[in-house]
């Protein structure tokens, strides 16, 4: 087993803050779009550990294409700057109070000077969000980790579509990766054969309907399956809302990536595969030789072996949300 090598800084957690300034970084190598869900559960377990209810969010806004600021400078969001996808997914959260833009590191530093008094500042290192085990660490000083919430108007929206399109019926969140003709790494891509031949299965045997999440094209054999709705085709067209559909589901199942990065940090029973291949040292790291993170509740796996018709099965008939164990 590797053992993590993440030590915290205690120091820091024992004054009181209002609030949390978390530094999102997206000019930094990997810190790529996917790795801004471990970055949030991060910062609001710092927030957590501080016993700070809200969390400031500042950004390169370089690397977000907006304009009008010069380095070392930093100002509030404004109404009128490019919103892309992170920016997006950022409003979408409640713990989100205000999100500041910088002039490049000079100005993320000359923002936390100005905030010292206020805020606890987390991610001002030259730090990538690739990883989860500074969290595995905070989660060692509270014992728990909260979901993250979406603000109401998005909540309520996504309730209202779930309860449309299947009524009482429980719908399951499913990510199946896929990248057309891929030649590089090894990367957690789905075996269409496999998720056809389960999904086959349940649709004879239980009464739950899965909801495709993300855009991967998605194989029409799967697609014709009569517990098979597709997010982007009811009505969901940004990542924030995949995710808040994914928030009413009572169940996902998939591929590690970016959308599976919500289940991981929420109460949601989950089945998760990655490629074995795939960040393999790494992920030794991470799971420490166990088939769950050292955060997860009951019925949240991660595997790290290629997925099987019968271990899905077997796993998905032990989950809670299945009464009819046929």
């Amino acid at each position: 087993m590797v053992k993590p090598n993440i030590q915290l800084d205690l120091k820091q957690f024992k004054k009181s803050y209002p609030s949390i300034l978390g530094c999102w970084d997206k000019s930094l190598p990997d810190n790529v779009f996917g790795t801004l869900l471990i970055f949030l559960a991060e910062s609001q377990l710092v927030a957590q550990t501080s016993n700070t209810k809200s969390i400031d969010i500042a950004l390169d806004a370089a690397s977000h294409n907006i304009k009008n600021i010069l380095e070392g400078e930093f100002r509030l969001l404004d109404i009128k700057d490019r919103i892309d996808s992170s920016l997006n997914a950022l409003n979408g959260f409640k713990i989100i109070k205000n999100i500041y833009v910088c002039g490049g590191r000079s100005g993320f530093k000359a923002l936390s000077i100005s905030l010292k008094n206020t805020h606890l500042t987390w991610g001002l290192n030259e730090r990538t969000y690739d990883s989860t085990l500074y969290i595995q660490e905070l989660y060692k000083l509270t014992g728990k980790l909260q979901p993250l919430k979406f603000k109401r108007d998005l909540q309520q929206w996504a309730r209202k579509l779930i309860q449309g399109e299947c009524d009482k019926t429980p719908v399951v969140g499913l990510h199946l990766k896929q990248s057309i003709n891929w030649k590089g790494p090894p990367i957690s891509l789905a075996n269409n054969s496999v998720w056809y031949k389960f999904l086959s299965l349940a649709a004879s045997r239980y009464k739950i309907k899965f909801l495709v999440l993300g855009d991967d094209p998605l194989d029409i054999n799967i697609k014709k399956l009569p517990n098979i709705i597709v997010a982007n085709e009811i009505g969901s067209e940004t990542f924030i809302q995949n995710l808040a559909l994914l928030s009413e589901c009572v169940g996902f199942m998939g591929m590690m990536s970016s959308i599976c990065n919500y289940a991981l940090f929420s109460n949601i029973p989950y089945i998760i595969f990655k490629n074995p291949q795939h960040h393999k040292e790494m992920m030794e790291k991470e799971l420490r030789g166990e088939n769950y993170y050292s955060f997860a509740t009951e019925f949240q796996k991660v595997y790290l072996i290629n997925e099987t018709v019968d271990l899905l099965l077997s796993e998905f008939t032990d989950m809670p949300f299945i009464n009819d164990r046929g």
